[in-house]
């Protein structure tokens, strides 16, 4: 009897031992490339040490597309499976880290907002003709990238997202799950022994 006890009291320690599975993580924050950097730092932690599905509520007004790209190429590469979901406001470029999930959760009040590339000139006088051309390329090449990824993780029709995006589009929550952007309505929830991480 004192041998089943000690038995079956190694077997739960050894049960207890092992890696989480699943962890859960909160970027309720700007995409900045500071903010990207620990997010990408967090997974990549998380990944280490056992992790191979992450559960991230995303909520940010957006920020800067270089950070958002190189985030959303990075985690994409990691080998980790992703479940999102929009807890607040998922603006702009913070529609890219959305996008890394197979499933994509909005809950019930919460929004997308899609609007144009814009750009700012430094405040040092006169802009030449040739830096209005490279941003024009650039506005134009960031357009055509973030619709592209857009429409190639959701089969929203590319053309449709560029319209979306020219006239500053605001979608619901169920308004972006019959267009494909998420794939249900529901709550961002951490069960009592999950991990969960801020960033």
């Amino acid at each position: 009897m004192t041998r089943s006890i000690v038995a079956d009291r190694s077997s739960r320690t050894a049960a207890s031992a092992e890696p989480p599975f699943e962890a859960y993580v909160s970027f309720v924050r700007p995409v900045t490339m500071e903010t990207a950097g620990t997010l990408l730092a967090a997974c990549q932690t998380l990944m280490s040490e056992g992790v191979e599905h992450i559960h991230l509520a995303v909520g940010s007004g957006g920020g800067s597309i270089i950070a958002g790209l190189s985030v959303y190429n990075q985690l994409r590469a990691l080998p980790l499976r992703f479940t999102t979901y929009n807890v607040g406001s998922v603006d702009s470029v913070a529609i890219l880290p959305y996008l890394l999930g197979e499933e994509r959760y909005a809950d019930q009040w919460t929004s997308f907002l899609f609007h144009g590339v814009s750009w700012t000139f430094g405040s040092n006088g006169d802009t030449a003709h040739t830096q209005v051309a490279d941003a024009y390329a650039c506005v134009s090449s960031y357009e055509r990238t973030l619709s592209a990824i857009t429409a190639s993780r959701t089969g929203i029709p590319e053309q449709r997202i560029r319209e979306m995006r020219s006239n500053s589009t605001i979608l619901s929550a169920e308004d972006a799950r019959s267009m494909g952007l998420a794939t249900r309505l529901g709550a961002f929830s951490i069960p009592r022994q999950g991990r969960w991480w801020q960033v």
